[in-house]
């Protein structure tokens, strides 16, 4: 069984990450997706800094946003993502943010996701 926050804080497997991907992707617009070695890891990304991703990451969640408490960082293209925790001391193998306009079957997912993180390494 998959769940939304622990895809998002710690390293899953593919199959994992793309349901948690499919399923968010219906109530957010932009998903930052790590891997690091075979383990894969995602978050909602906004471009608006850490109080906007708090509101996105609660409405993904539905959860309350005066509950929640998350760790993020900036990337370098400007956006803000929730960080792994605990943080992680190396860069990722390969990161990607891909942007949906409304929700995506698991199998599509994850033949972007297998597709964009093999070719995008930083």
């Amino acid at each position: 069984m998959f769940t939304l926050p622990a895809s998002i804080r710690r390293g899953a497997r593919l199959d994992v990450v793309a349901h948690a991907v499919a399923t968010a992707s219906g109530k957010t617009r932009l998903i930052y997706v790590e891997r690091r070695a075979s383990l894969y890891r995602w978050s909602p990304a906004h471009r608006g800094g850490p109080y906007p991703l708090l509101r996105e990451t609660a409405k993904v969640l539905g959860a309350d946003y005066h509950a929640l408490v998350l760790p993020c960082r900036g990337l370098p293209t400007g956006l803000a993502i929730v960080d792994a925790e605990p943080a992680y001391g190396e860069p990722a193998d390969a990161w990607t943010v891909l942007e949906f306009d409304s929700a995506q079957p698991v199998d599509l997912v994850r033949t972007r996701l297998r597709a964009a993180l093999a070719l995008v390494l930083t």
